[in-house]
């Protein structure tokens, strides 16, 4: 039962942390959040202690736990889990010839090529569109995998709502166009095309949050 209990924390804090509803530097008082969710302090320390090695939370000498911040060797090395990760997948996904997902999602992004927007327009939603990474992943049919990318997956949702006020029309058409020669590559079998079309779209995805300004909000170095 406790367990359980612990689980059901762990998950609503996580998901509050993902969202931005708890955001980075938020001190988490065990009291207050026992109370909200009916339970004891118990569970909530359990949970707090597994939120701790997943790097979302962290613990503070003599001020308890408060939610991690977004550090650039976070975003560093999510990016470089992503380029070894995505990059063997796409060119996998391509020499299995991709699906009908993935060449229904290509019909997507190609439309989407064509919407007209201010280019400094700012989109507070990223969108299913982005799920094109996991669609990626999920093609191989390779169930460990899938699973290890899930958990980077949320780690990926943390960073970019973070930074979703930075998103610009212009920053999405470009997207679109990388996504659109990915699954252009896939699409047509070339393992080699799609797996540089995926490393040179993650390359410009983190260059374009490691150049952000100073203010960006619950990062630091």
């Amino acid at each position: 039962m406790v367990q359980s209990k612990t689980s059901m924390v762990y998950e609503a804090l996580k998901k509050k942390i993902i969202k931005l509803e708890l955001p980075p530097g938020c001190p988490i008082n065990e009291a207050e959040l026992a109370l909200s969710l009916g339970v004891s302090k118990t569970p909530v320390r359990e949970a707090l202690r597994e939120l701790e090695r997943d790097g979302l939370v962290e613990s503070i000498a003599s001020r308890g736990s408060a939610v991690s911040h977004i550090t650039l060797r976070e975003i560093g090395d999510v990016f470089q889990m992503r380029e070894i990760i995505e990059s063997a997948a796409a060119r996998h996904a391509a020499l299995q010839g991709g699906n009908s997902q993935l060449l229904s999602e290509l019909e997507k992004d190609r439309a989407m090529l064509d919407r007209d927007c201010s280019e400094e327009e700012i989109i507070d939603e990223w969108g299913t569109w982005e799920d094109v990474h996991l669609l990626i992943v999920r093609t191989l049919g390779n169930a460990l995998l899938i699973d290890m990318y899930s958990g980077l997956i949320e780690r990926i949702s943390r960073i970019r709502n973070c930074y979703k006020r930075h998103f610009t029309s212009r920053r999405f058409h470009d997207i679109l166009a990388e996504h659109t020669a990915i699954l252009d590559a896939i699409a047509v079998g070339d393992a080699d095309l799609a797996e540089t079309n995926m490393k040179l779209h993650l390359q410009k995805a983190g260059v374009f949050i490691t150049e952000l300004t100073v203010d960006r909000e619950g990062v630091t170095s």
